[in-house]
């Protein structure tokens, strides 16, 4: 009877083994969540003799290689379909890393793929609490000296944004009903406002976002505190994982080359997916080695498996 509806047994055992495959990945959050050790989540003790580090290992997970070009041209293939930018895939589809130099360099790969065309924004600074009533401070200010002055959480003093791009509201706006982190889409890029539409809400809106106030303290002993007048904006085709934090996603695209799993970090990235199908994890060599045997120390079938 299942043959005359097309259901065929090949059909039958693929979704036994999709089946199982999900529950192995929810057996493996759960591990991680409870530093529990399962069969699809081994707690690995021992293995840095220098340090008081617990690796996990994860037999179970799909993963990509970052040591060539090639590899990592085949996991933004995973995540974009050819090679090819389409403006549908960063509204629920983001890379997760470990720190802001791998969001950055991720982010600048993927707007590259974006083909519209891109529009610069300068942000006004000054210092606050300094009197420099003859501007001798704000000539020796550069573009340059102004682009070092960053601080997280504050947008850059030259930023370059595009249609269709996919960005985080870096500061909570009441006016228009923004939190901190909420992720939009550019629609449209103006003079003195950029237009975007919101993500991960029942209704999108459409909003214009003005430029905002920023003060922050620079790193040279917190003696200078800089103002800056810029678009609260930060490209989010990559985010760090906490800031991933309370979002369900389409595809994530697991950045491992620099300890994901510090303080939580790992589950909160790992868990933002429904199916263990929309996530894949990007490793470099030295987190690929056997897993020692539960009973004689010895590795299991010398397979490689990810170690974190």
């Amino acid at each position: 009877r299942g043959l005359q509806h097309g259901i065929t047994a090949e059909s039958t055992m693929d979704e036994r083994l999709q089946v199982q495959q999900q529950l192995n990945y929810a057996e493996c959050l759960v591990g991680m969540s409870e530093n529990i050790e399962k069969p699809s989540c081994r707690i690995i003790e021992g293995v840095d003799a220098d340090t008081c580090s617990i690796y996990i290992g994860l037999p179970d997970v799909e993963y990509f290689l970052s040591s060539t070009s090639a590899t990592e041209r085949d996991a933004i293939c995973w995540l974009y379909p050819g090679g090819v930018y389409d403006p549908v895939i960063p509204c629920s589809s983001v890379i997760l890393a470990a720190n802001n130099d791998s969001v950055d360099r991720w982010n600048t790969v993927i707007q590259n793929m974006n083909r519209s065309p891109p529009k610069e924004y300068i942000s006004r600074d000054s210092f606050s609490e300094v009197d420099d009533e003859k501007g001798h401070l704000r000539r020796m200010l550069s573009a340059n000296i102004l682009s070092s002055y960053n601080s997280n959480g504050v947008p850059h003093h030259r930023v370059s944004f595009k249609v269709n791009d996919v960005c985080l509201i870096l500061r909570s706006m009441p006016g228009l009903r923004l939190a901190t982190n909420t992720r939009v889409q550019i629609t449209s890029l103006k003079e003195h406002s950029i237009g975007v539409r919101t993500l991960g809400e029942v209704t999108s809106r459409n909003l214009f976002i003005p430029r905002i106030t920023f003060k922050f303290r620079l790193k040279y002993g917190n003696s200078f505190e800089m103002t800056r007048l810029q678009f609260p904006l930060r490209l989010a085709y990559a985010m760090t994982y906490n800031k991933s934090q309370s979002q369900t996603l389409g595809r994530v695209l697991f950045d491992c080359t620099a300890e994901p799993f510090a303080h939580g970090h790992g589950y909160v990235g790992s868990s933002r997916v429904r199916s263990h199908d929309d996530i894949r994890f990007y490793v470099s060599e030295e987190q690929l080695m056997p897993l020692p045997s539960e009973n004689d120390g010895d590795d299991i079938n010398g397979d490689e498996r990810l170690i974190v």
